[in-house]
Formats: C-alpha cells, sequence, structure tokens
C-alpha cells in the first residue's frame, strides 16, 4: 500500500463537496419519488418548473434559470412535449428559436409536484430554525451571485 504524500480535502469542511453531496442525494430521492409517483424524473420537474416560473421562455433561457446543460434540457423537453405537459411554438420576436408554454395538463402535474417539492423542503428545513432557514437561503444567493464573478476571475487567469 503506497504511503499518502501531499495534502488532501477535509471533506467534512470542503464547502463544494457538502453542497454536491446535499445535492445529488437530495435530487436522487427527489427523482425516484417523481418518477414513481408523476411518471418524470428531477431533471424534467426542473424544466417544468422553470418553464412555469418564466413561461414564454425559450429552452436556452431555461437551461440559465435551472442550471441545466442543453442536452439534458432539449431531452426533457421531449420527454414534457411526448406526455402533453408543453408546448414549443415559434419565437414571436426572432421566429428561429421556440419558447416552452406549460399545458392546462403541464400546469396541472406542475402543482401536485410543487407540493411534495415543497413539503420535501419542510421536511428537510425542520433541522433549523426559522432564522437559520433564511440566513441558509440568502447566503445561498449570495453565492450564486458570487459564482459568476469566479467565473469571470477563472476565465481571465488561463
Amino acid at each position: 500500500m503506497a504511503e499518502r504524500k501531499g495534502r488532501t480535502l477535509d471533506l467534512e469542511r470542503y464547502f463544494p463537496f457538502l453542497l454536491t453531496a446535499l445535492s445529488n442525494k437530495l435530487s436522487s430521492s427527489a427523482s425516484q419519488l417523481y418518477t414513481r409517483s408523476f411518471g418524470v424524473g428531477v431533471i424534467e420537474w426542473r424544466v417544468l418548473s422553470g418553464a412555469a416560473a418564466a413561461p414564454g421562455s425559450r429552452p436556452n433561457d431555461v437551461c440559465q434559470l435551472v442550471g441545466i446543460d442543453k442536452g439534458a434540457v432539449a431531452k426533457a423537453l421531449k420527454t414534457l412535449t411526448d406526455q402533453g405537459l408543453v408546448a414549443t411554438e415559434a419565437n414571436e420576436r426572432d421566429g428561429r428559436s421556440k419558447t416552452i408554454r406549460l399545458t392546462g395538463a403541464g400546469w396541472a402535474l406542475h402543482e401536485r409536484i410543487l407540493t411534495v417539492a415543497l413539503a420535501r423542503q419542510e421536511r428537510l428545513f425542520e433541522a433549523l430554525q426559522p432564522e437559520e432557514r433564511d440566513r441558509l437561503l440568502d447566503y445561498m444567493r449570495r453565492l450564486l451571485d458570487r459564482l459568476q464573478a469566479l467565473k469571470t476571475e477563472t476565465m481571465t487567469s488561463e
């Protein structure tokens, strides 16, 4: 067995690891539940909720809003369209791109999943006091805002 050399991450204190672990485990359990209960996975749910939050948006807008790559959004949109949950139409502004709208069935499913998603969040947040929840959400929004500067710094240092 080789002897350890150099530094290692303290995974209990490394924020990207903790965030990824939390996100992956939360997403995996949600995907299993949503697939079993509603016939869509977590990626489809994210696209559905993104389209609900920004009606008439383009697929690229949904990518940016929910943080999913174009390929995953395209695949989810095909699934949702095939199920009659979303409809796409030509963008009135440029005619080349498409916009996404939830159908009546899409809005009904969105409401059903939203109820479960919010209940899951509440169960998760039971570990925190109300003021801690508010602080955590504030910290998360601030870190999301900071990512753009971090991305710019990374690109200029290469």
